[in-house]
C-alpha cells in the first residue's frame, strides 16, 4: 500500500519535539509548529502576516455566488453534478432551472440588511453554465451596481465559464461592468477535448480558443485561464509553459485536480496518497524552476505563470479574486440557486447537508446565526487537526464539502491532502524568501500579495 508521506519524509526533518529543520534545494531552516519564533528563517513569516487573522467564528461576507443556471451545454466526463444535468439527472427544461431577478434582488437586500458595514461588494456569477442566460446576467449587474452605488458601496463582477459560448452583447457586457473572466480550461487540446466535450462528443478546445481571441480582440476585459493539473499528464512546468503558448497575454492559474465529491470521481485512498506525494513533488519542482529561471537571467515574465501557483496562499485581502487562499464557507460569499435555496457555497447542493433555508417572495429563513455556526465549525483555531498545524493561515482547512464528504462533518478537517497544502507552504515561503535574498530587484516586481509587502518591508 501506497504510504503518506510523514514529515520527516518531506523537506522536513526533526529537530527536537517542537523543532522541525527545513532543508530546501541545500539551504536549511527551523521552524516550530506552535512557537511564534525559532530562530531566524522564513517561517516567522507565516506568523506575522495578516493572514493569520483572516478567519474568525463570526462570520463575514462580502458577496454572493450567484448559481445562475442548473444546466450547461457541455457534459464533461468528470463532472460534479451529472454531466451538466445537475444532480439528479433531470429531464425538466432548462428554463426551469433559470435564477430570477425576484431572488437576487431579494438576497442583495439580504446581505445589506445583515452586514451593514460593507464597504466593497462581490458578485461571482457561477453555474452551470452561467453565459447560456446572459440577459439575466446584464439585468442582475445593473441592479447590483445601482444598488450598490445608492449606497456608496463599490461593486465587483466575476463570472466563471467554460468560454464556449461568447458573442457581441456578452462582451459588452463585460466590458460595460468590468467583470473579471475565469476561463476554464483543462490544459492543451488532447488533455482538455478528452473531458470538456459536447454531448456529441465533440471538444470544446477550439471553440473556446477562438471565443478567447475574440475577447483579446474586444479589448478591456480583465480575464485569465483556469489550468487544471493532473498527476501523471504533464508537470505544472510544462502545463503553464503550454498554455502560454494557447493563451498569452493573460495570467494562468494552475488549479490542483484533488479528489472530489461526484459519486462518478471517487479515489481509493491508495490513489488519493499517491496524488497528494506527486502533488508535492510538483511544488518542489516549481519552486526549483523559477530559480533556475531567475538565475538564467529570465526574469519576470518567464516566472509569474509559474509564481501564480503559489501566490494565493499568501493573500488575504478582500479583492475580487478567483484563487482565493482559504475556503470561503462562513468567511467570504454564500452561495444561492436558481430555486432560491442558498448553501455555504456551491459545492453542497450536491451533498444535501448544508441547506441554510431559501430565499422566497417576500420572506426568508436564512438566519446570520446560521451562518455563524458555520464559521464557527470551520474557524481554523479550533478546528481539528488544523489547530496544532502551522500552515492553516495559509489553506483556511482545505475545502469545506470534501472535509463533510470524507468525514461526515465540515467540522472535521479532512487530511489526505494535508502534507501537500504544508509542503505548498514551505515552498512558497522559502522561494520568495530565496527571490528577496539573491534577486532583489525581482522582489520590487512581484504581483503584490501579503509575504511580498513583508519581504519589501524587512
Amino acid at each position: 500500500m501506497v504510504q503518506t508521506k510523514a514529515i520527516n519524509e518531506m523537506p522536513f526533518k526533526k529537530w527536537s519535539d517542537e523543532v522541525y529543520e527545513l532543508e530546501a534545494h541545500g539551504d536549511k531552516f527551523y521552524f516550530s509548529p506552535t512557537q511564534a519564533k525559532v530562530d531566524s528563517h522564513p517561517f516567522e513569516i507565516s506568523r506575522s502576516l495578516p493572514t493569520a487573522n483572516s478567519r474568525t467564528k463570526k462570520s463575514k461576507l462580502v458577496g454572493l455566488q450567484l448559481e445562475m443556471v442548473h444546466g450547461c451545454n457541455l457534459a464533461c466526463s468528470y463532472c460534479a453534478v451529472g454531466q451538466g444535468n445537475f444532480l439528479s439527472g433531470s429531464s425538466a427544461p432548462i428554463k426551469s432551472k433559470v435564477i430570477t431577478m425576484e431572488v437576487i434582488q431579494q438576497a442583495v437586500q439580504w446581505m445589506f440588511q445583515t452586514f451593514d458595514d460593507l464597504d466593497s461588494f462581490e458578485v461571482l456569477y457561477y453555474g452551470g453554465e452561467p453565459l447560456l442566460f446572459p440577459d439575466i446576467m446584464e439585468q442582475s449587474a445593473e441592479y447590483i451596481q445601482a444598488f450598490c452605488n445608492e449606497r456608496g458601496v463599490k461593486s465587483f463582477f466575476k463570472v466563471v465559464t467554460n468560454g464556449t459560448i461568447v458573442n457581441e452583447r456578452i462582451l459588452n457586457t463585460f466590458s460595460k461592468y468590468k467583470m473579471g473572466v475565469q476561463l476554464s480550461v483543462d490544459g492543451p487540446p488532447e488533455l482538455h477535448d478528452a473531458v470538456r466535450i459536447y454531448p456529441s462528443g465533440k471538444g470544446s478546445f477550439h471553440r473556446i480558443k477562438k471565443n478567447f481571441d475574440e475577447m483579446m480582440r474586444y479589448g478591456n476585459i480583465d480575464t485569465h485561464v483556469l489550468a487544471v493539473y493532473k498527476p501523471g499528464a504533464k508537470t505544472i512546468v510544462q502545463l503553464v509553459d503550454e498554455m502560454e503558448k494557447w493563451f498569452p497575454e493573460v495570467p494562468i492559474v494552475v488549479r490542483m485536480e484533488t479528489p472530489q465529491c461526484s459519486s462518478s470521481y471517487k479515489l481509493s485512498e491508495e490513489q488519493e496518497i499517491k496524488m497528494a506525494n506527486d502533488i508535492i513533488e510538483e511544488y518542489k519542482g516549481v519552486s526549483m524552476e523559477i530559480i533556475k529561471r531567475l538565475e538564467q537571467g529570465l526574469f519576470l515574465k518567464s516566472i509569474q505563470n509559474l509564481l501564480n501557483v503559489f501566490h494565493s496562499s499568501f493573500e488575504s485581502t478582500r479583492k475580487v479574486s478567483f484563487a482565493h487562499r482559504s475556503c470561503s464557507v462562513g468567511n467570504r460569499l454564500i452561495s444561492v440557486g436558481p430555486n432560491g435555496k442558498v448553501n455555504p457555497c456551491h459545492g453542497f447542493p450536491m451533498t444535501g447537508t448544508r441547506s441554510m433555508g431559501t430565499f422566497k417572495k417576500e420572506q426568508t429563513d436564512v438566519s446570520r446565526a446560521h451562518l455563524d455556526s458555520i464559521a464557527t465549525m470551520v474557524d481554523v483555531d479550533t478546528r481539528q487537526p488544523c489547530s496544532s498545524c502551522f500552515a492553516r493561515y495559509h489553506c483556511g482547512g482545505y475545502c469545506s464539502v470534501v472535509s463533510e464528504h470524507k468525514t461526515g462533518s465540515i467540522s472535521n478537517a479532512w487530511t489526505g491532502h494535508c502534507h501537500a497544502i504544508r509542503a505548498k507552504s514551505v515552498y512558497g515561503l522559502w522561494l520568495y524568501q530565496t527571490i528577496k535574498d539573491r534577486f532583489p530587484e525581482v522582489i520590487t516586481t512581484l504581483e503584490m500579495n501579503d509575504l511580498v509587502r513583508y519581504l519589501r518591508n524587512n
